[in-house]
């Protein structure tokens, strides 16, 4: 009876855990996405989210506790959008 009663608590748990990811990824992105659209406009906008989404699809879960793998996520994107920039041909 007492295995049955942790189950749903343990299940809970990790929902929380799940949602916690979920909302800090979705503000991580949010404030990215902003920034990049306010400072080179919406088609570098666009690149970097696509680009920050493709790695986190590569990335292995779950992720760290912290914040900081949301935060080193952007930081690789934000360099390869930089790099990305610069390669740009110029018009």
């Amino acid at each position: 009876m007492q295995q049955q009663l942790e189950k749903p608590f343990a299940t809970d748990r990790r929902l929380d855990q799940i949602t916690h990811w979920i909302t800090r990824a979705e503000s991580e992105i949010a404030a990215y996405r902003s920034a990049v659209l306010t400072k080179h406009g919406p088609e570098a906008a666009e690149w970097a989210t696509e680009d920050w989404l493709h790695a986190l699809d590569g990335m292995e879960w779950p992720p760290c506790n912290s914040g900081s793998c949301w935060r080193n996520l952007t930081i690789a994107s934000a360099s390869r959008l930089a790099f990305w920039l610069n390669s740009a041909p110029e018009v």
